[in-house]
């Protein structure tokens, strides 16, 4: 009778240790799916960035965080991270796009099919190296930086295609100067 009940205590024990491994299990499956769905979402979906430069000054700063949303679709004057030419990725704002003519006259703005862009940049506007009025091409855009005076971007280079546009800025994480 005591081995009847020594093997029947074993076997109880043996069935706990069963049913702690399979929660063991099932809770690391639980944070592995968890983990490969963020890692998903986090590569081809949204893409954190930080800023690099002021080139988007005042509305984004260097070394401020930025979420990307990569399908997002682009519309004029949404910001963007696109590559340029070296395939440096840099943020931009777009302000025209496929069949826009963009002129700059003696810096005193942006014209987009003859009608000036009134913008809160509080910047003269220099005109880059492109020859106006520029005929944006089809599938394109032109990108301008917030900061107007640093011209590293479609005044210099023309626009930019839609394969080189990365995302759409969705969100920018504010933080405060002191």
């Amino acid at each position: 009778m005591a081995q009847l009940f020594l093997e029947s205590e074993a076997a109880e024990e043996k069935r706990k240790m069963n049913k702690k491994t399979k929660q063991l299990l099932f809770f690391l499956l639980r944070i592995f799916t968890v983990a490969a769905f963020v890692f998903l979402i986090l590569t081809f979906i949204v893409t954190p960035r930080l800023v690099r430069g002021n080139n988007m000054y005042p509305s984004l700063k260097d070394g401020q965080l930025v979420l990307i949303f990569r399908p997002g679709r682009v519309l004029k004057d949404s910001i963007v991270l696109y590559r340029d030419l070296e395939g440096e990725e840099k943020i931009g704002r777009v302000i025209g796009e496929a069949a826009d003519v963009v002129e700059i006259q003696d810096e005193s703005g942006i014209l987009l099919n003859e009608n000036l862009l009134i913008r809160r940049i509080p910047y003269p506007v220099p005109a880059g190296d492109l020859d106006y009025p520029y005929h944006i091409p089809e599938e394109s855009f032109f990108l301008v930086n917030d900061y107007r005076e640093d011209t590293e971007d479609s005044r210099s280079f023309g626009a930019v295609s839609k394969e080189k546009i990365v995302g759409v800025v969705v969100f920018a994480l504010q933080y405060r100067d002191f």
